[in-house]
C-alpha cells in the first residue's frame, strides 16, 4: 500500500467512527493516524503545486502560502478543533487549499461522505420546492462539509414563503454534532460577525482553526 493510500485509509477509519457516534471520537480526530503530520503536509503541498501549475501558473512558495498549508495540516491533529476557516482577501489560494483537502479526505473520486459546495448554491437550492435530498440536508449531515465563498451568498432563503438563515443553522447543527467543516471566505472578522451574528461566530472562535489571508491577490501578479 502506498503512503497516500495508507493515509486515506486511516482517515476513512476516523470518518467511520464519526458516523457511528460522534462522542466516540478521540479528542483530536486524526492525531493517532500514521503516516504522521509531515506526510499530510507533503500531500497538501504536492497537490497545491499541481493545481496551480494546471492553470498555467508558476507556484509561489511565499510565507503566507506555506503557513496556510502548515495550519491546514496542523488542524487535522489539533484537539477540539472540528472546523477550519480560511478567510481574508480574495485570490490567495483559499479555494485551492479546500480542493486539496477534499482530495485528501476522498478515498475515491465518487465519495458520498464529502460535500464541496458554496452557500450561494445552497440558497438557490432552498428557494426551490423542499425535498428529502435537498442540499440543505446534505450540508447538515455529510461527514465532511467544505464550503467555498462563504459570505458571497444572499443572507436568507425562502421556504414555504418563510425567510430563513440556512447557513447559520447548518453551522450550529454541525457544531453540536462535532462534524468536520471547512470554510473559506473573502470576509474579514468584522464582516463575518455582521453577516452571521454572535451565535455562529462564538462557535467558530471556539471550535475552528482560523487562518487569515492578508496578501494581495495572486491573480494580479504578472507571470
Amino acid at each position: 500500500m502506498s503512503v497516500e493510500s495508507s493515509l486515506k485509509e486511516k482517515i476513512a477509519q476516523v470518518l467511520e467512527l464519526q458516523k457511528k457516534n460522534s462522542t466516540d471520537l478521540p479528542v483530536s480526530k486524526f492525531r493517532s493516524i500514521k503516516p504522521d503530520i509531515q506526510t499530510v503536509r507533503s500531500f497538501l503541498s504536492t497537490r497545491y503545486k499541481a493545481l496551480v501549475e494546471s492553470r498555467g501558473k508558476t507556484i509561489l512558495w511565499d510565507e503566507q502560502t506555506l503557513t496556510a498549508i502548515d495550519y491546514a495540516a496542523l488542524w487535522l491533529f489539533s484537539p477540539q478543533r472540528d472546523g477550519l476557516l480560511l478567510y481574508g482577501k480574495y485570490g490567495n489560494g483559499k479555494t485551492t487549499i479546500l480542493i486539496c483537502l477534499k482530495e485528501l479526505f476522498s478515498k475515491d473520486r465518487t465519495s458520498d461522505r464529502i460535500l464541496f459546495t458554496t452557500p450561494a448554491m445552497l440558497i438557490r437550492d432552498m428557494n426551490r420546492p423542499p425535498s428529502d435530498i435537498s442540499l440543505y440536508n446534505l450540508c447538515c449531515n455529510v461527514d465532511i462539509l467544505l464550503l467555498d465563498e462563504v459570505g458571497a451568498e444572499d443572507k436568507t432563503a425562502v421556504v414555504w414563503g418563510n425567510r430563513c438563515t440556512p447557513l447559520q443553522d447548518i453551522l450550529v447543527y454541525r457544531y453540536d454534532r462535532r462534524r468536520i467543516t471547512v470554510l473559506s471566505s473573502n470576509c474579514d472578522n468584522g464582516e463575518l460577525l455582521e453577516r452571521y451574528g454572535e451565535r455562529v461566530m462564538d462557535r467558530i472562535k471556539e471550535s475552528y482553526t482560523r487562518v487569515f489571508f492578508s496578501r494581495s491577490s495572486y491573480r494580479s501578479l504578472d507571470q
